[in-house]
């Protein structure tokens, strides 16, 4: 899970910094481009997102229940 919430995080304040920056943020020798980049490769990495948070949510209902 500690891995899914930085790799969002990352992935989030790369976003902002891309979308603070405008075009400059999106030119490929962009340094915060290449981090937004990267992050966005890491959420892959660690397995897509939507699995990612398939399990942790399976994880919490297996040890707190599921609420009625």
């Amino acid at each position: 899970m500690a891995k899914y919430a930085a790799a969002a995080a990352c992935a989030e304040a790369g976003s902002d910094a891309v979308q603070i920056l405008g075009a400059a943020g999106c030119a490929p020798d962009s340094r915060v481009g290449r981090h937004y980049r990267d992050a966005k490769v890491m959420e892959i990495i660690e397995g897509a997102q939507e699995v990612a948070e398939s399990h942790i949510a399976a994880q919490l209902l297996r040890r707190f229940g599921a609420v009625a």
